[in-house]
């Protein structure tokens, strides 16, 4: 959650020195907003990537059963 502060605070900033109108500066929050909420599912997906590719590893040593 801290993450998400910060780019919130450093969002507000830029749009101060930009100095769009209300409406556009709501649109862009809410773009950023957004933004922010695909780089958590993008890194969640990669998280449960690693986690997969390393339960394959950990599988492809183990020994072969009898039968298969």
């Amino acid at each position: 959650m801290e993450h998400t502060a910060k780019s919130e605070n450093r969002t507000i900033q830029l749009l101060d020195e930009v100095h769009l109108s209300e409406v556009e500066r709501w649109k862009a929050q809410d773009y950023a907003a957004l933004g922010e909420v695909f780089a958590d599912l993008i890194m969640g997906s990669l998280r449960s990537v690693r986690s997969l590719a390393h339960a394959i590893e950990r599988t492809s040593r183990l020994p072969a059963r009898a039968g298969r």
